[in-house]
C-alpha cells in the first residue's frame, strides 16, 4: 500500500473566468494497494495475478457524493483526471506451467527488456523521478527453454540450470481496428450483439518475437557480487488491412563488477505500413495513407559507480526519430 503527497509550489494556474492566470500551490494525496498473489497446484501449475485497488485514487470527496462538500464524509473513487475509478482493477492474469523442456505462459502478463528504451512503461506505476523499472502488458503466449541444460540432460549429466535462455512468444495486440476521425474521436461504435468484427482477421495485429537471453549472475571476478546479463530480440509485428509489417531488433548489456557498473541497449525499427495518419488518406475514403517507412535508431549507455545507498551515474543517449514525418 502506497499513500503519496504531492506538494507543488509557485505553480501557474489559469481558469476559463481568470485568463491572465495566478500562481497556486498544488497539494494533494493520491493512494493505491496492489496485491500479486500466487496460487499454485503442486510444481506443475501457477496463477499469478496482479490487482489494483485504489489505483491513483485522490484523498477525499471528489465527486460530489456529499451535497454540501463542507460536510462531506464518504470518500470517493476519483483519479488525477477527475474521473471515478474502478475499485478493483485486475491488471495481470495468466497462467505457468512447468512442461517437460521449460515454461510455459499463458493469459495477460507483465513484460521487460533491457534497459527500457523500448518497452517498460511502468505498468501503471510511473516512478515520480528516474526511469520506469515495471514493464509493459501483453496477451500473450510464450515459451523459454534452457537448451544446454536439456542437452546436458539428454547425454547424462547432471542437471544444472545454465546461463542461457531462448524465448518464442506470440502476442495479440488488437482484435479489431477502430477508425478514428480527424479529431481522434470513433467514426463508429461496436454493436454488442453483432460479433462480425471477430471474424475480419485482415485487421488484427499480431506479433511474434524470438529471443535469446544470457544471465549469469555469479561471476565471482572481482567481488561476490559480479554479475551480467545480455539480449537479443527480433520482433515481427503485421495488420494485413494497413499493409503494415514492422520489424525490430533490440539488444542489450548489463555488467556489475565490484562497485562499478556499465549498461548499454541498442534498438533499430524498420518497415513499413499505411496506417499513419499523416496527409490525406490515399485513396480517399480508404481509411489507409500513404505508404510510409520506419527508420529509428535509439542507443543508450550507463557507466557508473554504487555502493550501499549512493549511486553515481552517468548516462549517454540517442533516439534517431524522423526529421520529416509528413
Amino acid at each position: 500500500y502506497r499513500a503519496r503527497t504531492h506538494v507543488v509550489g509557485n505553480l501557474m494556474y489559469v481558469l476559463d473566468s481568470d485568463p491572465d492566470g495566478r500562481k497556486e500551490t498544488l497539494e494533494y494525496v493520491t493512494q493505491r494497494l496492489r496485491l500479486q498473489p500466487e496460487v499454485g497446484y503442486g510444481e506443475w501449475v501457477t496463477l499469478h495475478l496482479t490487482v489494483d485497488a485504489l489505483d491513483n485514487v485522490v484523498w477525499g470527496d471528489n465527486a460530489g457524493l456529499s451535497s454540501t462538500a463542507l460536510f462531506a464524509g464518504e470518500p470517493s473513487q476519483t483519479g488525477l483526471e477527475g474521473s471515478e475509478m474502478p475499485f478493483v482493477y485486475v491488471r495481470h492474469a495468466w497462467i505457468e506451467t512447468n512442461v517437460k523442456f521449460g515454461v510455459l505462459r499463458v493469459g495477460r502478463m507483465p513484460s521487460d527488456w533491457g534497459l527500457g528504451i523500448l518497452s517498460n512503461d511502468g505498468d501503471g506505476f510511473d516512478d515520480d523521478f528516474g526511469d520506469n523499472w515495471n514493464g509493459d502488458t501483453y496477451d500473450r503466449i510464450v515459451f523459454a527453454t534452457m537448451p544446454i541444460s536439456i542437452v546436458n540432460a539428454l547425454r547424462g549429466r547432471p542437471p544444472a540450470e545454465t546461463p542461457l535462455i531462448l524465448v518464442a512468444a506470440w502476442d495479440k495486440l488488437v482484435e479489431d481496428f477502430l477508425e478514428l476521425d480527424r479529431t481522434g474521436q470513433p467514426v463508429r461504435t461496436r454493436n454488442g450483439y453483432d460479433s462480425g468484427w471477430l471474424a475480419n482477421g485482415d485487421d488484427d495485429v499480431d506479433e511474434w518475437t524470438v529471443a535469446a537471453v544470457w544471465k549469469q549472475d555469479h561471476l565471482d571476478w572481482f567481488g561476490p557480487g559480479d554479475s551480467i546479463v545480455g539480449g537479443v530480440y527480433y520482433v515481427f509485428r503485421e495488420q494485413p488491412s494497413t499493409f503494415s509489417e514492422i520489424h525490430i531488433i533490440d539488444a542489450y548489456l548489463k555488467l556489475r563488477l565490484w562497485d562499478f557498473f556499465l549498461e548499454g541497449e541498442v534498438d533499430a525499427i524498420f518497415g513499413s505500413t499505411k496506417a499513419l495518419a499523416l496527409g490525406e488518406e490515399d485513396p480517399p475514403g480508404s481509411g489507409l495513407y500513404m505508404d510510409r517507412d520506419a527508420d529509428i535508431l535509439g542507443w543508450l549507455v550507463r557507466l557508473g559507480w554504487q555502493r550501499c545507498m549512493f549511486t553515481v551515474k552517468l548516462e549517454a543517449g540517442s533516439a534517431s526519430g524522423d526529421a520529416d514525418p509528413a
